[in-house]
């Protein structure tokens, strides 16, 4: 495998690194400008590694892992942060950091991203999937919207949860109506347990690896959904 930009070789491991289907991996060629806002400690220390004399093509020393089945672009603007999972490489401290949406650590070998991946991405298919499968089924009922859904899920984590609920119970959950209740509850009752295939499938089936993402993009993997 030949990545179409400069790498850090500590990285060179993670590129052959097996993913499940649905996922991306990508090195971020301008890791600088992935920085928004006041800086983390972390990206402090991308900084120092890449300063004082950042060159004209500076080497990626972070690769990207993301989960894209079931994205749809227009309905996640930007894509949600829980799909997402981070290793850099610190030359300057020769270790490793990972992150996702409810971690991040140090690490100090290859070995022990690995086994940080293999704990993690069956984490993040799993959440994205009940949410996913949530979405899909109650997208449809007019009226409920984004909140009332987010609101649901945070809840009750998952449609089998949901059925469970009584109507009483549904109308305390903010932005659920004694209208929108009984049609939650139908359209739980009817779901037959499919997910339609999304953009994202595609792309992830399609994508080359591993991918160039520019961060300093507001939608780094946007290009890819561009008829």
């Amino acid at each position: 495998m030949t990545a179409p930009i400069e790498y850090s070789e500590e990285l060179d491991p993670l590129l052959s690194v097996d993913l499940p289907s649905g996922w991306v991996r990508g090195l971020i060629q301008h890791p600088l400008q992935a920085v928004s806002g006041e800086p983390t400690a972390i990206d402090r220390m991308f900084a120092k590694d890449l300063s004082p004399e950042l060159p004209e093509e500076p080497i990626a020393t972070q690769l990207l892992f993301v989960y894209l089945r079931g994205y749809e672009p227009s309905e996640e603007r930007p894509m949600r942060s829980d799909r997402r999972v981070t290793v850099g490489y610190f030359p300057s401290a020769d270790h490793f950091v990972v992150r996702s949406q409810n971690d991040q650590h140090r690490v100090a070998s290859v070995d022990g991203v690995r086994e940080w991946l293999a704990e993690t991405i069956p984490q993040v298919e799993a959440e994205v999937d009940r949410w996913n499968r949530l979405w899909g089924v109650l997208s449809e009922i007019h009226g409920l919207g984004p909140a009332g859904i987010t609101n649901l899920y945070e809840e009750y984590g998952t449609l089998e949860a949901i059925g469970t609920a009584t109507e009483s119970e549904l109308r305390e959950i903010p932005y659920i109506t004694a209208d929108l209740a009984p049609e939650v509850l139908a359209a739980r009752e009817q779901w037959d347990g499919s997910v339609p295939e999304a953009p994202g499938d595609r792309v992830a089936k399609d994508a080359d690896d591993p991918l160039v993402i520019d961060r300093s993009d507001l939608r780094p993997l946007g290009h890819l959904f561009e008829d």
